[in-house]
Formats: structure tokens, sequence, C-alpha cells
């Protein structure tokens, strides 16, 4: 059984960071893209989150301690519904309190939607990097042939995600601001409606663009760790250590490269071996010959 240590300090307090910091986002993120959310209350726009982190530490524990090779994967599963579920009580309350209609519960879910995916995928990439040290301090090893997954795909996926998030987010602001044109008309100075729409769209640029460089770099934390792992060894197996291993902590590429490297250390000290094993004999033959 899998027995991740959930309650590790740096995951509690960067899994809490990440969802106050969404939900005062998604506060701004309702003010800025549909009249209805910039009416409610901050507290009734911030505690659908807030609850869901509630769920999230109740619902951890059970999620990581299930048997399975992928606490990563169930971790992110768990925070995308999350978010999801925050959204879909949000746009209940909504309908049952104000009728809200179609166009402004269409942007409750995808504002909550892309913000738990952005929180799921970094705090996912964290969650890989303590199972990969938990996995070498209990001396294991993945299996690659029970499930593998592509890094090319998973970063391809990852990728395609967030360009396609952004646009939408874009989109929806400037859907909103020109309908805000439409309904002022000429009582707008032009001045103070151009200032307000860059203001908005630049907020929204600069949120997206902190949770993008997080996640580059949370994947770049990742990389340097495994080839860290890789390297060190190869360094090892240099100066004559072939009793080291790279930890297979991943069921990608980079599991893939650690057996394969592991397999060619096994090759080196045999071959070390059977060297080390006819030097004796030919020592021993050359002494009973003197």
């Amino acid at each position: 059984m899998y027995s991740s240590n959930h309650k590790n300090p740096l995951q509690l307090r960067l899994s809490a960071a990440h969802y106050m910091i969404a939900a005062v986002v998604f506060a701004i993120y309702g003010i800025q893209v549909c009249p209805l959310l910039e009416t409610l209350t901050l507290i009734h726009l911030v505690s659908p989150i807030l609850i869901a982190l509630i769920g999230r530490y109740l619902w951890l524990n059970f999620v990581v301690r299930t048997p399975s090779e992928s606490p990563v994967k169930n971790q992110f599963i768990l925070d995308l519904l999350l978010f999801l579920g925050a959204a879909l009580g949000l746009v209940f309350v909504n309908c049952v309190l104000f009728d809200a209609p179609w166009h402004s519960n269409a942007k409750v879910l995808v504002g909550m939607g892309i913000l738990g995916l952005f929180v799921a995928i970094d705090l996912a990439l964290a969650r890989e990097r303590l199972f990969a040290l938990e996995l070498i301090d209990q001396n294991r090893e993945l299996d690659l042939s029970a499930r593998f997954t592509s890094f090319a795909h998973k970063f391809m996926l990852m990728s395609t995600l967030i360009v396609v998030s952004i646009s939408l987010v874009l989109f929806l602001v400037v859907n909103k601001d020109l309908e805000w044109l439409l309904e002022e008309g000429v009582n707008v100075v032009p001045e103070f409606a151009r200032n307000s729409i860059m203001v908005e769209i630049a907020f929204v640029m600069i949120v997206l663009l902190a949770y993008c460089i997080r996640i580059i770099h949370s994947y770049v934390t990742n990389l340097k760790m495994y080839l860290a792992h890789q390297n060190g060894v190869l360094s090892e197996v240099l100066h004559g250590n072939f009793h080291i291993k790279v930890p297979v902590t991943s069921q990608d590429e980079f599991g893939e490269m650690a057996v394969g490297t592991n397999a060619m250390i096994d090759s080196l000290k045999h071959h070390h071996d059977e060297l080390q094993q006819t030097r004796d004999v030919s020592i021993l033959a050359l002494a009973s010959l003197a």
C-alpha cells in the first residue's frame, strides 16, 4: 500500500495558499466578466472554494492512501473535481436565490474550472516530487509495464489546456467589456472606457502569466530532480561504484531511462567481475610458475 505523507507541512501550506489565492482571484474574475457576480458579496464568491479546501483535507487522506501507484493522478482528479463541485454549488445557489441566467452560470463554470486546472496541475507536480522521494526512502520502484504515460504527451496536453484556458478567459473579459460599451454608449468618456478595459485585461493577463510561470517552474524542478538522480548515479559508476542504481520513480521516459541505465550498470558490473576474476586467476597461474 502506498503510504504517502499527506500531512507533509509543505504540501498543506502549498494547497492552502493555492486555494485561498484562487478564491480571491475568482472573486475578482467574477466582477470583471459577469454583471450578476459583480453584485454579489465577497463572502458569497470566495466561500465555495474555501469549502472545497476543507473538503480536500477530509478526502485527501483517503485518496493518497488508496492502494495505487497513481497518487499523483488521484490527487489531480480530486483537486479538479473539488473546484468543479464548488462551481456547481455556486451555480445552484445563484439559480435559486437570483434566478441566474445561463451565460452567468457558464462563466462561473469556466472560471472555476480553469482555476481548478491550474491549481490541480501545480499541486500534482508537487505531489510527484514528494512521491518520488518517498519511493527512494522506501527503496521501492515503479512497474513500468503496469502503466506507462509519456512525459511528452503529458506536457503537450498540459500546454494545450493552458493555451485554450487563457484564450477563453480573455474572450470572456473582452466580451463583457464590449457589452458594457454597448449598454453605456455615449455616456462613457472614451479615455475612461479605454483605461478601464486596459486595467481589466492587464489584471487577467498578470494572473494567467503568474500561474503559467508557477507551473513551468514546477515542471522544471521535477525535470532537474530526475536528471540529478541520473547524473548522480552515472558519476558514481564513473568512479567505479557498480552497486548503485537509478531510482525508477516515474512511469514515463525518465523511468525507461532509469531502467536502461540500471541494466547498463549490471552489464558493466558483470564484465568488471569477469575481468577481476580473470586477473586473479592469471596472477595465481604466474605465481605457481615462479
